[in-house]
Order: C-alpha cells, then sequence, then structure tokens
C-alpha cells in the first residue's frame, strides 16, 4: 500500500512539473467587435471577371492589393482587402503592401481581364508579383503570387479582411486544417493557398488581429483559432517561398466555398487562366462576328458592295 502512495504521488509530482512550463492553449480571439468596418477607396484600377455563368465572383483592385470582391451577384461586396505582409524575424520590422510599397497594374491581355499587380518595397529589398483570375468553373478567385527577394529570412503572410454579406460588422472568422473560413448568414468565404499555411489566426480588426501581433512581436504570439461576431481580420504565414497560388472561394455554405477553393487550387492557375481568356476570346470573335454582319447588312440595303 505504501509503495502504491508513493508511485502515485511520484506520478501526480512529475505531471505537474511537466506542465508548469507549458504554453497555454489560445482561446477566442478577444476584442469584438473591432474597430469600426469601412470600404476600401473607389478609384480602383482594375476589375475582373470570368465570362461564364457557372463563376459568379467579380474582384477589384486598388492601391497595390485586392479589395472588393462580390458573389453571388455584382452588388455584394464580401471582401474589405487582402494584402500581402513581409516580416524580418530578427529585426521585427514589419512591412505591408498598402504602407510601405509602390504599386503598379499591368493589363495582360487586349482580350480578357487579366491583371497583374506589382508591389515593390520603398526600401527596394523585395518585390510582389501577383496575376488575377477567376475560375471559370468555379466561385473562386485566384492570385498568382511571386515572392522575390534576395533576403532568404524574410517571411511572407497574407492579411485578409473579409466582409461577408456587404456587411463587416458580424463576421466570424476561424481556421480549419489549412484553412481560413469566415462567415456572415449564408455567405461563407475560404482562402486556402498551394503548400498550405504554416501558422493562421483569427481576430478583430486592430485589435486582436494577427497584423498588430506581427507589428508588435515581429510574429504571431496568440494563435487565436476563432473569432465570432464582429469585424473580423485573418493572417497566415505561408509554408513556402517563392512562387505560390491563393485560391479565395465563396460558397452558402463552408464546405461549399472550401470545395470551390480547393478544387480550384487543385486544377491550377495555369489552366485556370487558360480556361479564363478563353471565355472572353469567344467574347470578342462574336463581336467580330457581329460587326462584320451588320456592315454587310447595311451595305446591301445601301446599294453597295
Amino acid at each position: 500500500m505504501q509503495k502504491f502512495t508513493l508511485w502515485a504521488s511520484l506520478v501526480c509530482f512529475f505531471f505537474l512539473a511537466g506542465n508548469v512550463h507549458a504554453q497555454p492553449q489560445a482561446s477566442l480571439a478577444p476584442g469584438a467587435p473591432g474597430k469600426d468596418a469601412e470600404w476600401a477607396g473607389a478609384g480602383k484600377q482594375g476589375i475582373g471577371t470570368s465570362n461564364t455563368l457557372q463563376s459568379k465572383v467579380w474582384f477589384t483592385l486598388q492601391g497595390g492589393s485586392l479589395t472588393e470582391v462580390f458573389y453571388p451577384t455584382a452588388d455584394m461586396p464580401n471582401v474589405h482587402f487582402l494584402e500581402f505582409v513581409v516580416v524580418n524575424p530578427a529585426s521585427r520590422k514589419v512591412e505591408t503592401e498598402r504602407e510601405d510599397a509602390t504599386s503598379q497594374v499591368r493589363i495582360l491581355s487586349d482580350r480578357a481581364l487579366v491583371f497583374r499587380q506589382v508591389t515593390t518595397a520603398k526600401n527596394h529589398r523585395w518585390k510582389i508579383v501577383k496575376t488575377y483570375v477567376t475560375d471559370p468553373r468555379r466561385n473562386t478567385l485566384l492570385i498568382d503570387t511571386q515572392f522575390e527577394t534576395p533576403d532568404k529570412t524574410l517571411q511572407l503572410y497574407v492579411y485578409f479582411d473579409p466582409s461577408l454579406n456587404n456587411s463587416g460588422m458580424h463576421d466570424s472568422a476561424w481556421s480549419e486544417g489549412d484553412a481560413l473560413l469566415a462567415k456572415e448568414a449564408d455567405k461563407f468565404s475560404a482562402l486556402v493557398v498551394s503548400g498550405g499555411f504554416a501558422e493562421t489566426t483569427n481576430g478583430f480588426y486592430q485589435v486582436s488581429d494577427g497584423l498588430d501581433q506581427l507589428k508588435q512581436s515581429g510574429r504571431i504570439v496568440a494563435a487565436y483559432p476563432r473569432a465570432d461576431n464582429g469585424n473580423v481580420a485573418q493572417l497566415g504565414r505561408f509554408r513556402s517561398r517563392g512562387r505560390v497560388t491563393l485560391a479565395l472561394g465563396f460558397g452558402h455554405s463552408a464546405a461549399e466555398a472550401l470545395n470551390a477553393a480547393r478544387g480550384s487550387l487543385e486544377t491550377g492557375f495555369a489552366v485556370c487562366r487558360r480556361q479564363y481568356q478563353q471565355s472572353w476570346s469567344r467574347v470578342f470573335r462574336c463581336s467580330r462576328a457581329n460587326r462584320r454582319s451588320v456592315s454587310a447588312h447595311c451595305a446591301a440595303a445601301s446599294g453597295t458592295q
């Protein structure tokens, strides 16, 4: 009996001692509902959508970042903005595309709404090249992203501020595996990346979000799994360097949005871009044929050849 009591005491001692330095699990994000929601500026530099009935996503570009994304109709915005964040973990220096870089927008085709944003750090230490299309077969926006820098210690994050259902103040956001999901009412978004996220967090805009943590500590200190009912923002650090593809899917349920994002990512950016451009090429071919038909009709009516 004494041997059993001594053994039980030792087990309890080592169990408690082993948990003295254990890190507490992060709980729900504090600070609800966050700062007031707002929309991005009206001076858009690009707008795109697929010319198909299967895809009901429209995107806009402004100020070096992605701004409003509309789904399932062209009058229903669901995004405030999405930008990339570059962090030097040694110096804890944090730079964002909107504040610490200059940007250019290029139109890649005269027959399709394909846009490329190039953001270059004001200190010229890094550059991010982003090409945008939507998946013609799904409710997904795809961003082909190339991170260029001679400094291999720099880390790349994505900062996403959803504003679902035309309102930024009643959203909920959470992490599910390697995906960032958000919802309000019957509108859901899912953000995934090729190569996956190394870490994610969800918080309330400019109160407990991941960007605030980066600016204060140079890293994610508290990885909040969920933020409920407010102006939410999501942050994820990329596992891969160099070139990645982001997929932002939408749906009327979390599963629908996630399936759209993952399906587009599996199809691949190159295939989706080719299909996207082909959907617009048909419009230009029809337009040319219609112009020829109208010209022939007018010539016949006037009695000229």
